[in-house]
Parts: structure tokens; C-alpha cells; sequence
């Protein structure tokens, strides 16, 4: 399923081949998934994998400060049984909230704060719509799941893309992140209240239990409802990547009768029909859909397991991905057909957490939240 941070990165446009683009748009599965989706943009390859990035432009400012107060309430530790039953409470609200509202989305790239506004509505993990506010390149883009159909219109291009419903992903990253609390898989801390879009919330920290870095994801918990109300995620080293908060938010009101309807378009729209790859639970049965060797990692970051194997198309030729996960994070390794050229022989990184090198005549992509160190590690084991 989309969530926030997990965009096309429109910006990107113009740094990066058809494939890498599309595949650093659905690598990098964000923990559970918060309240919105990013419209995909890329043209020619769709993938089932999503990821938590948002849907930015350079020239858009920070609006981060307008979505938290500046003075925080004083801070309370929790005794850790106490923050895993809020981290709990948040998910089973994900399941079941129905709200409306408007979110702002911030990531940091090179250097630069750049943002998206988007309103959203949600029915749990049953329905949802979001639309666009801004920035330019997407204002009015429309996405309705309405848990049988998945639309995306873009005026802009005057496409309308239509297939199965994918809201239902949520539910089964959901139940896959509670396992690893009773596992007792994740280290989850409270680092105390505060305020989001008026009202009062918890913090609290996540990081995969044994994990060197500090934080991964730190969440806004609503005190009355264990809504989500905002997520800030990290990079292996600790530092802030993006964030997505509610600026105003409606959790009493009875959500619109036409919410979930397909979106309304001109009779002369676009209709598209998205490549949706294939699941499958082995890497044995992922090798049987393709007409080449897949290239297995002999190592992997500590705490990751396979979970599962994907197959799709790209310009006419087979994609498979490998996912492992380590409760919170997803590592993909992304390998299709694709002859070396000269001066490509060496790995490159067109954006911190993803890594394209070769081996022999497949490219590999590796998207994960993790040091280039690690990603070269994988990359080399294969």
C-alpha cells in the first residue's frame, strides 16, 4: 500500500534512469505505513512494493513549523511494557480509525527541506482518498482505494489508472509489526507528550531490538484515540530523513458518502491499466517466473529474514525482487537483465539508502534504510 514518504519524488526527474526512479519509489517499506499514499508517476514499470517518501518539489518550503507547537510539554519516561502497548493501540487504531484531515510531509534531500500538503480520508484499513494541495506539479491529483479498486487520477496528464484495491497490504504489514512486539523483536521506548494539530500525544521511539542505531521511527500517538498522528523516520545513522504530520484533523465527524467513489474525470481521460507484479512466499518459485539466474545475497545486516519474492516486467523484461525484513525496515534487492556499458562498471548511489551495481549481465538495485557500507556488503555477497 502507498503511504507518506513513499512517493514518486517528482524532483528526482531528472537524476535518475525509468527503473531506478520507479524502484526508489516502491523500495523502501516504511514501518506499518501512516495515513496517506504518493501518487506513482513513473511511466513503464509498476511494482507491489511501496515505500515512505513524499511527493516534494525544492522550491516548496519547510512547513514542519506549522504543524507542531514550539513548546513541548514536559517529558515522562514510560516503562517499556507501557510504550509497546501504545505502539499496539496505534496499530489496532490504523486498522479501524475513520478520519479526515490534512497532512504536510517533509523530507530532506541534499541538503534541502522540501514538503507536500495533502488532505486525506480514511476508513481504517478499509478505505481511503487523498488529494493533493501541493506542490504544483500535483495539485489535484486524486487516489481512492476503496478496498475493491485502486484509482490515481492525474489532471495533469489526464490519466486515470485503475486496478485491484492494495489498501489490504496494510493489514498484513500491521499484524507483521504487532508479531514483532510480542516477539519481542522491537525496542520500543516513550521519550514523552507533546501536542500535534491541538491535541495532546505521546512520542515514542522505535528501533529493532539489538539494532546499533539510536532511533528508526519516533511516532506522535493520540492520547484519546492511539491515532497516528505523525511519524518521523531515521537513517542507519541516526539522522532525520522525513516526516509526516497532521496539521488539522477530524476524528468525530461522519466521513462523506461519496468519499471512496472513483474520481471524477472528463470524458476524454486516460484510462491505464497498471503491470502488477507478482507475490510469491520463495525464492524457488520466483526463479521458476524468470528467464534468468537470480542472484541470492550470502550476507545480509544482522536481524534481517527473507520474507518474500516478487516478479514483475520492465521494458519487456522480467524484475524480481528480493524483500528482507528486520521487523521495521525492509531491505529489496531489485535484479533484471541488463547488460554492463562502458563506464557503468561500478556501483553507484543515486540517493542515500539505494545502491545500482551489476553482476555479470543483471543491474541489482538495493534499496534499504542502511549505510552505502552495508548496502556494498550485500551487493558484494550476491
Amino acid at each position: 500500500m502507498d503511504s507518506p514518504a513513499q512517493a514518486t519524488m517528482e524532483v528526482f526527474k531528472r537524476l535518475h534512469s525509468p527503473i531506478t526512479k520507479a524502484i526508489i519509489t516502491c523500495g523502501t517499506l516504511c514501518f506499518v505505513g501512516a495515513s496517506v499514499a504518493a501518487p506513482n508517476k513513473h511511466a513503464g514499470m509498476h511494482t507491489r512494493h511501496a515505500t515512505h517518501a513524499p511527493l516534494v518539489h525544492p522550491f516548496v518550503g519547510n512547513l514542519e513549523s506549522a504543524v507542531r507547537r514550539t513548546e513541548r510539554i514536559p517529558e515522562t519516561d514510560l516503562p517499556v511494557s507501557d510504550a509497546e502497548a501504545i505502539l499496539k493501540r496505534m496499530l489496532h487504531a490504523e486498522e479501524n480509525v475513520r478520519l479526515s484531515g490534512t497532512q504536510v510531509t517533509t523530507i530532506l534531500h541534499h541538503g534541502q527541506q522540501v514538503s507536500s500538503e495533502q488532505v486525506v480520508i480514511r476508513n481504517g484499513a478499509k478505505a481511503m482518498q487523498i488529494l493533493y494541495n501541493s506542490p504544483s506539479e500535483v495539485s489535484g491529483m486524486e487516489i481512492v482505494d476503496n478496498g475493491r479498486f485502486y484509482f490515481r487520477y492525474d489532471p495533469l496528464k489526464n490519466t486515470l489508472e485503475a486496478g485491484p484495491s492494495r489498501i489490504g497490504r496494510l493489514r498484513g504489514r500491521i499484524r507483521q509489526v504487532i508479531n514483532s512486539i510480542e516477539k519481542h523483536g522491537l525496542l520500543v521506548t516513550s521519550t514523552g507528550n507533546d501536542s500535534v494539530a491541538g491535541r495532546t500525544c505521546k512520542r515514542i521511539d522505535v528501533r529493532p531490538r539489538g539494532s546499533t542505531a539510536s532511533i528508526v521511527r519516533r511516532f506522535w500517538v493520540d492520547d484519546e484515540t492511539g491515532v497516528q498522528l505523525g511519524i518521523e523516520q531515521y537513517d542507519a545513522r541516526g539522522r532525520k530523513d522525513s516526516s509526516t504530520f497532521f496539521t488539522q484533523i477530524d476524528l468525530s465527524s461522519a466521513l462523506p458518502r461519496d468519499a471512496f467513489a472513483p474520481p471524477k474525470t472528463p470524458a476524454n481521460v486516460i484510462v491505464q491499466s497498471p503491470t502488477v507484479g507478482t507475490p510469491v512466499p520463495t525464492i524457488a518459485a520466483a526463479q521458476q517466473m524468470v528467464d534468468f539466474a537470480l542472484k541470492i545475497p550470502a550476507y545480509v545486516p544482522p536481524g534481517f529474514r527473507f520474507q518474500s519474492a516478487g516478479v514483475s516486467s520492465f521494458e519487456r523484461r522480467h524484475l524480481a525482487v528480493l524483500r528482507y525484513v528486520n521487523g521495521i525496515n525492509v531491505l529489496s534487492v531489485f535484479e533484471t537483465p541488463a547488460p554492463k556499458q562502458h563506464g557503468n562498471e561500478h556501483c553507484r548511489q543515486p540517493r542515500k539508502g539505494v545502491l545500482v551495481g551489476w553482476k555479470s549481465d543483471l543491474r541489482i538495485i538495493l534499496v534499504g534504510n542502511l549505510d552505502k557500507d552495508e548496502l556494498q556488503r550485500v551487493i558484494d555477497s550476491l
